[in-house]
């Protein structure tokens, strides 16, 4: 019986997921979670590699930052859960609004060059977007699984720094939608 306590660590458990995500993911069959092709049209949105490289390094830094003077404690991690949670919900208030005037001017019969800009954006905003919510699952799900490092700081330092970097990285990025619905909108 001594012999399958190893089993009662969640620590174990974690590791067993990660490593069959990596696996499942290795294999190329992750048609249904196309999370590298989400991360491709997200890097596609950015025409200079120094705006990429920016919302990349900036968010790193504070969250380095961040991760040296505290980890995630329960109170914030919960706070962080809140906040990613409806701006999430925002996030993806965007996307259709963004969408549905997109949708409202290629009806029109007469396209312009506008038309073509708008459709860009769109596209950006929609990139943009799916990129935030892809952010966001990730934080949340290392929120929960912050527990699981209870004891180990080490182990609560790397998840602290992951959480910061993947919310201060959701939170720079809700500039580029907010840009993006306002472009759309006024049609610029």
């Amino acid at each position: 019986m001594d012999r399958l306590a190893f089993l009662a660590a969640p620590g174990i458990w974690a590791l067993l997921a990660g490593v069959i995500f990596v696996i499942y993911g290795l294999s190329g069959r992750l048609a249904y979670i196309n999370i590298l092709g989400i991360i491709k049209y997200y890097k596609n949105v950015f025409t200079k590699k120094r705006d990429f490289a920016f919302f990349m390094i900036f968010p790193l830094i504070i969250a380095i930052s961040s991760a040296l003077h505290a980890n995630v404690d329960e109170d914030l991690s919960q706070l962080m859960a809140i906040v990613l949670t409806i701006l999430t919900s925002m996030v993806l208030s965007f996307m259709v609004m963004t969408n549905g005037r997109y949708e409202n001017s290629m009806g029109k019969e007469d396209k312009d060059l506008g038309d073509l800009q708008l459709r860009e954006r769109n596209q950006d905003a929609l990139a943009v977007g799916a990129y935030e919510i892809l952010v966001s699952i990730l934080v949340l799900i290392l929120i929960f699984l912050l527990p699981i490092a209870n004891g180990n700081d080490t182990a609560q330092r790397f998840m602290s720094f992951f959480i910061y970097y993947g919310f201060y990285s959701f939170l720079l990025n809700v500039f580029i939608i907010v840009r993006r619905l306002f472009q759309i909108y006024l049609n610029k």
